[in-house]
């Protein structure tokens, strides 16, 4: 709805304030704006540079996005800072549609109600009204002021009616011209219409120029005219001679909408145009168009990102560039362009954040920077960070930032850089941003030194026990196997230790490379022929002048099951005819076998099978089951060959089997 609520507005008119002749600058100041308070809106229709070299732009607040609307004025500095704003009366139901500086510093607004004129600060000295909307006003050389709206008005310099002229149009734009007549651009039976007025506001000619609205006017060089507006959907600039003969028109736009509702002929004898498309984006974005004295197109750009933006105003400004007004979201929407329509980017390196100033030799180092948006308008960009050496190949990586708002900082983190393993070197870090058009280039690169110390650092270490599991039988051989690695900077030999209670052996390690790991196997361990125990196993890398022993030592439990004691336990008390496990058959086997157990009583049941070392291998029965004689299979073919136990629980009977699977 608040959509449609503007495009009504579009009839409000547009003004396009007086032409400044713009002077070449080396510093264009550049910006991008959107003023509101918390609760109301700012949308802006007329803006015009003034005398101090700030902006004074003429619009109107609502209340939230649905609320009441009243006419707005408002001031900034030259880089767009808000100074002051007015509320301009009436209070409600009224918009600001046009604004110029008067000579004596004040303000002429024009309004849906009549004009309100304002002192320097935008205190209201008088309100008129005039039973029409004025859609642009402009002090005339006199001192009064000539107004367009539902008719062409003069007035005295306080605003008191001299003269109107009705000539069955619509008005939308005003200017005095140089033999101190009157042009005025509007439409005309839904045509775009000029009329021509001598300085009592008869009309000497009036031209139309095909279908559509022209929005604004401007008086040329050569003492022609060019009217800027729409014709069906595009953007349309009509350039006529003194007479308002047609010369040449000119569309612009794509296959959307597009509305031009401000022109004004540039200091280069070109025109810039300034509304607003749909051409190009989701929904409308304010439009700037630069063209030559022909009117063919020298360049456009878009403006707000992927916000809903409009462009109802622009001027040349003194420095060369543009400023433009209109909306954007819920605010108004102020860019302040360099002379080419672009807005200042710029981005720099703020902070080296690591590596520090000093780092190991043959060390991996995180490589991170700060960077700052320092521009005015949202920036994508390249930061490129390098590391090199005279004596080294170079470190170089490439990192994007996107959409980094203004004012804004993050933290660009490049893959790690690997210090070079050689003597003590020093070494140079330059991290740059890499920004199109970048405005200020001193800010885009920093540097620092970074020493590089050559310390032998002896590191081993042991990553893992790999056999025994943690669980064995007794009177069985088993491999000892461990995993170790060099964690220091250069190669080493060193001695390997394995420890169980009442076993050990050393294995030799010699020139493992850094980074590098290793299985370490020792002799077999034979499990001593015992009751049930748990034994204590410790695996320690042996090193002369160790830097870390923190990994030196892994160790760990391992439990070892004596078959006959654990049957004998669980079965005590009862009689063997009640339960019973059977002999596998066959046994040994291969592919598969079945195993046989009887249960006296409906009980949990579980059967498994574990293998050698103790593991776990498969559950092949885990239920509740009735009294009776089951058989099971096992499927052993994808099994390696060996020793295999498999073991029932039956309530709390206990009984283990071991059975060979050969190949």
């Amino acid at each position: 709805m608040r959509r449609t609520y503007l495009v009504v507005l579009l009839l409000a008119g547009i003004f396009l304030s007086a032409f400044v002749l713009p002077v070449a600058s080396p510093g264009v100041i550049t910006f991008e704006k959107t003023y509101g308070e918390d609760i109301d809106c700012y949308f802006g229709r007329a803006v015009q540079q003034t005398s101090d070299g700030g902006y004074v732009v003429a619009g109107f607040w609502q209340y939230g996005l649905f609320g009441d609307i009243g006419p707005l004025l408002f001031k900034t500095d030259s880089l767009g800072n808000r100074r002051w704003w007015q509320a301009i009366k009436p209070l409600f139901d009224n918009v600001a549609n046009s604004v110029q500086q008067t000579f004596d510093g004040g303000y002429i607004v024009g309004t849906m109600f009549g004009m309100t004129k304002t002192d320097a600060v935008g205190r209201e000295v008088w309100t008129r009204g005039y039973g029409s909307s004025v859609r642009s006003v402009r002090q005339t050389s006199g001192g009064g002021y000539i107004a367009a709206g539902g008719y062409l008005l003069m007035t005295d310099a306080v605003g008191n009616l001299l003269w109107a002229r009705d000539y069955g149009d619509i008005g939308f734009s005003v200017l005095q011209t140089w033999d101190e007549g009157y042009v005025m651009a509007g439409y005309k039976d839904d045509q775009v219409y000029l009329v021509k007025a001598d300085h009592h506001g008869d009309s000497l000619w009036a031209r139309t120029y095909g279908t559509g609205t022209g929005y604004s006017v401007w008086e040329t060089l050569d003492s022609g005219y060019v009217i800027g507006g729409v014709t069906g959907e595009d953007m349309y600039l009509v350039k006529t001679n003194s007479l308002g003969e047609s010369l040449w028109t000119r569309t612009y736009g794509g296959t959307g909408r597009d509305y031009a509702y401000s022109v004004q002929q540039t200091s280069d004898g070109g025109y810039i145009l300034a509304g607003r498309t749909d051409s190009f984006t989701p929904g409308y974005r304010a439009y700037l168009v630069k063209t030559d004295s022909l009117g063919y197109i020298l360049w456009t750009r878009l403006y707000g990102g992927s916000s809903w933006t409009d462009g109802f105003c622009a001027q040349q400004t003194s420095d060369g560039g543009y400023v433009i007004v209109g909306d954007k979201d819920c605010g108004a929407y102020l860019i302040k362009t360099d002379e080419e329509g672009g807005l200042r980017t710029d981005a720099g390196v703020v902070t080296l954040d690591a590596p520090g100033d000093t780092v190991l030799s043959d060390s991996i180092c995180a490589v991170v920077a700060t960077v700052r948006n320092f521009g005015v308008t949202s920036v994508t960009f390249d930061v490129i960070a390098r590391i090199d050496s005279l004596s080294s190949d170079g470190y170089e990586d490439t990192v994007q930032v996107e959409d980094l708002p203004p004012d804004s900082s993050v933290e660009v983190v490049f893959k790690d850089w690997h210090v070079p393993p050689t003597d003590s070197t020093i070494y140079e870090m330059v991290v740059c941003t890499a920004v199109p058009q970048d405005w200020d280039t001193s800010n885009d690169c920093r540097s620092k030194s970074i020493f590089a110390y050559h310390v032998t650092y002896r590191d081993a270490g042991v990553v893992s026990v790999d056999s025994p599991g943690d669980t064995v039988f007794i009177d069985s051989l088993y491999p000892v196997i461990a995993t170790v690695q060099n964690f220091g900077n250069i190669a080493i030999d060193f001695d390997v230790v394995a420890f169980i209670d009442g076993y050990d052996d050393r294995i030799s390690v010699e020139g493992l490379a850094v980074g590098s790991t290793i299985q370490v196997t020792f002799r077999d361990w034979q499990v001593p022929l015992a009751d049930s125990t748990t034994y204590r196993m410790a695996i320690c890398t042996v090193l002369p002048h160790d830097s870390d022993t923190s990994n030196d030592c892994s160790y760990k439990s391992i439990f070892a099951y004596n078959l006959i004691g654990m049957q004998e336990g669980v079965k005590h008390g009862l009689q063997a005819a009640d339960y019973r496990l059977e002999q596998n058959d066959p046994n040994p086997l291969r592919g598969s076998t079945v195993m046989g157990y009887s249960l006296p009583a409906a009980v949990p049941v579980s059967l498994k099978v574990y293998d050698m070392a103790g593991r776990l291998i498969e559950i092949l029965v885990d239920e509740n089951q009735e009294s009776g004689t089951y058989r099971i299979r096992w499927q052993a073919k994808d099994r390696p060959a060996g020793i295999y136990f498999y073991r029932l629980q039956a309530g709390n009977f206990v009984d283990m089997k071991k059975m060979t699977v050969v190949h």
